[in-house]
């Protein structure tokens, strides 16, 4: 049976909501009246939800949620939430703000200002293999071992090349991470380098810092793009939520040591 709750985008101090109006996830035929539910000096952002459980990830859900925090991010501070949070109802949503009062209110004070860029590299070539095999002289030298016209090659040697071209590869990641992270990491006062999962994709690395600073990291960011080889394809985005670096679990009294990723955890 379908339930009607609240779905909450982030939290904010209490009074800086900015008129947002019906830009919510669906609540209905249209979409959901944006609003603040404020307990003390911190408030929710929340709008309607009817549903069994979380919503799904889908496009009608997704763009909204980030929508809805871009705007509240052009004008104050906001603790980004996880993807998929809902409330039972208002009173829970005021609890929630009551009992974590003194952690959320360090975290946005911790957070004032405060907005995270993405800078994204990776190789812009078509094989990648082949790519690495003409810069690697180490495989390039196994390969022409194994792959001796003068006889067959094994499975196992096929399989020693795939190994050591994973391991290289990785460390020629790492490298580059490395490259990357010594550049800009004084342009910004916290850094977070996150996973990648494809073999083109070398570094996801997500910069905390002051938005006043974001044109000038965007201008450093070109700047070293245009010195490096064109093999090398930059992304650099944002300013976005500092979701990334959210150090605050509100399924706990205390804010944690270490960063939540992608934003809040609350259970309500």
């Amino acid at each position: 049976m379908a339930r009607s709750g609240l779905y909450v985008y982030g939290l904010i101090r209490a009074g800086q909501l900015p008129p947002l109006g019906r830009v919510g996830l669906p609540d209905g035929s249209r979409p959901g009246l944006v609003r603040a539910i404020a307990e003390g000096q911190a408030a929710a952002v929340v709008s309607p939800f009817e549903g069994v459980g979380k919503p799904a990830p889908l496009r009608r859900n997704l763009e909204p949620h980030y929508q809805v925090i871009q705007a509240v991010l052009k004008e104050t501070t906001i603790i980004p939430m996880m993807f998929g949070h809902v409330a039972r109802s208002e009173k829970a949503v005021r609890g929630l703000l009551a009992d974590h009062r003194q952690a959320i209110g360090k975290e946005l004070d911790r957070l004032e200002g405060m907005v995270e860029m993405s800078v994204k590299l990776r190789w812009d070539v078509e094989n990648i293999f082949s790519y690495r095999l003409q810069a690697d002289g180490v495989l390039a030298d196994l390969r022409d071992r194994i792959f001796d016209p003068a006889r067959p090659a094994s499975h196992a040697e096929k399989l020693e090349l795939g190994r050591l071209f994973e391991e290289r590869l990785r460390a020629e990641k790492g490298r580059l991470t490395d490259r990357l992270v010594d550049a800009l990491s004084l342009r910004a006062v916290d850094l977070d380098i996150g996973p990648t999962f494809g073999e083109k994709d070398i570094a996801d690395v997500a910069f905390l810092m002051p938005r006043a600073w974001t044109e000038p990291f965007e201008q450093v960011v070109a700047a070293m793009a245009a010195q490096w080889p064109a093999e090398y394809m930059f992304q650099c985005s944002g300013p976005w939520a500092p979701s990334r670096f959210v150090r605050l679990d509100l399924r706990q009294t205390e804010a944690r040591d270490q960063p939540v990723r992608q934003g809040v955890r609350c259970d309500s």
